[in-house]
């Protein structure tokens, strides 16, 4: 089991990352990290010298996030056809659940494929 520190690290960031992801990092503060987390700021601070160094690990962790999402997508299927639609209907699925009016290009090019598919 990892230390308590570094646990409390991971906590930290898994927290930041969506408030920097729906306010942005200018509007995110680190009193909205602290709401999240139940720290203070000191506890903060003991993990983190700045909220540029918070965004970082915050980004790294969401890149992470989305990379293994991903793969995990495109491995169950077995050809590149396959694969590529996977992936197109992972994001269509993922941008449909923030804004549902986004996934219409992605839909349009997945029935493109489909359709090359056939041919």
């Amino acid at each position: 089991m990892p230390p308590k520190g570094q646990l409390t690290r991971e906590n930290i960031i898994a927290k930041a990352a969506p408030i920097f992801n729906t306010k942005g990092f200018a509007a995110a503060s680190m009193t909205d990290v602290m709401h999240a987390t139940g720290l203070q700021k000191g506890g903060l601070y003991n993990h983190f010298e700045t909220k540029d160094e918070l965004l970082l690990a915050a980004f790294d962790y969401a890149l992470q996030q989305v990379t293994d999402a991903v793969l995990g997508v495109i491995k169950r299927e077995q050809t590149s056809t396959q694969k590529l639609t996977a992936l197109i209907n992972f994001l269509v699925i993922r941008t449909n659940r923030k804004n549902p009016e986004s996934p219409y290009v992605l839909r349009l090019t997945l029935v493109s494929l489909s359709c090359v598919a056939l041919f």
